[in-house]
């Protein structure tokens, strides 16, 4: 995605060359939108009309001067397009589409390692075919069936003693087998489910292994960036929500074991920490403050891959609406203060 501390101040000489990095892929959203997206998937960009009359000649290789005169042909009477072409052009340097600059794979992942271990896309492709079976309308039908029965047993456990859900239980109750059951199941689960729901909307997988965050922790990961082929943002929204979705059914189906084992034993102990540390990672994976699944869906619901880094930055992106940028900090807020709520109920 976008990375917000990349210079900002890019201002091209009238006569130095202005060129799209090979491999830049233009691509049509249901909606309408049309995105320039770099050679590797990790960032795009959303152009205008106007944006897309300069393709050929961004493509081929100009100069600002070029780029102003065609403009002016095209609008005579138009009195800003210096201005406005000079903010087009920084957006395009800010996401790395323009060469020669630092390509956007290596800015993305400046502080994480990733090691591809194997493709998981033909499980994935064969998992999502047999999904298709499904008629649509019963397919939604169990998701929701699934939600609310996780919900239920979530509320059957709080109804119980709901102070076996605080947080704290994580370090105090520590389980090895709990612990195993979510690294071992729940974790690999999480990332196939994102596989599965890539396949499903028509994109390819590329990658799954082990990412090292800042050279040290190490995280499973599943290469989903070419979801950017897909044109329908409600397609694209699933593909990281089905991740928390997993995290969240984990977390609902341990609470109806405790519920049955009354949270005793080794199998309810076990089950607890499973439904504690599933329900904190339910949290951390929709937080849109971080690059996460939760940032991922919001910016496929927006339609604005700039979502993020506009709403987080000082400075606007020139091509994020305000709207966009308003419901992304909104929703900011509305999770942490959810947080709070959640731990307050438990403390009290």
């Amino acid at each position: 995605m976008p990375d917000p501390a990349r210079n900002e101040s890019f201002e091209p000489a009238s006569h130095s060359p202005v060129q799209l990095l090979d491999g830049v892929t233009r691509v049509r959203r249901a909606r309408g939108q049309t995105l320039l997206v770099s050679p590797d998937g990790s960032s795009a960009i959303r152009i205008g009309d106007v944006g897309e009359k300069l393709l050929a000649l961004l493509r081929r290789g100009t100069t600002v001067d070029v780029l102003a005169a065609f403009l002016q042909r095209q609008h005579p009477f138009a009195r800003d397009i210096s201005v406005k072409l000079d903010r087009f052009l920084a957006e395009l340097d800010r996401v790395g589409l323009l060469a020669p600059c630092q390509r956007p794979a290596e800015r993305a992942r400046s502080g994480v390692k990733q090691y591809a271990l194997f493709n998981p896309d033909r499980l994935a492709k064969q998992l999502a075919e047999w999904w298709a079976w499904i008629p649509r309308s019963q397919s939604h039908a169990l998701v929701v069936v699934l939600i609310v029965t996780a919900a239920i047993g979530l509320v059957a456990v709080w109804l119980g003693d709901h102070q076996r859900l605080n947080p704290v239980g994580l370090v105090r109750r520590f389980e090895p087998i709990g612990l195993a059951v979510f690294v071992f199941m729940i974790v690999p689960l999480h990332e196939l489910s994102h596989a599965v729901a890539c396949r499903a909307a028509g994109a390819p997988v590329t990658a799954a292994g082990i990412m090292l965050h800042s050279f040290v922790i190490p995280g499973p990961y599943v290469d989903t960036t070419q979801a950017y082929r897909v044109a329908e943002r409600w397609r694209r929204f699933w593909i990281p929500a089905t991740g928390p979705l997993v995290d969240l059914l984990a977390s609902g189906t341990a609470a109806w074991v405790v519920v049955l084992t009354n949270g005793n034993g080794l199998v309810g102990r076990g089950a607890l920490y499973v439904l504690l540390l599933s329900g904190l990672f339910v949290y951390l994976d929709t937080n849109p403050l971080t690059p996460s699944d939760g940032s991922h869906m919001l910016e496929a619901l927006l339609d604005d891959e700039l979502a993020r880094a506009s709403a987080l930055s000082g400075r606007r992106a020139a091509l994020s609406t305000r709207p966009a940028i308003n419901t992304y900090r909104l929703v900011c807020v509305v999770h942490f203060l959810v947080a709070v709520l959640i731990v307050g109920w438990l403390v009290v």
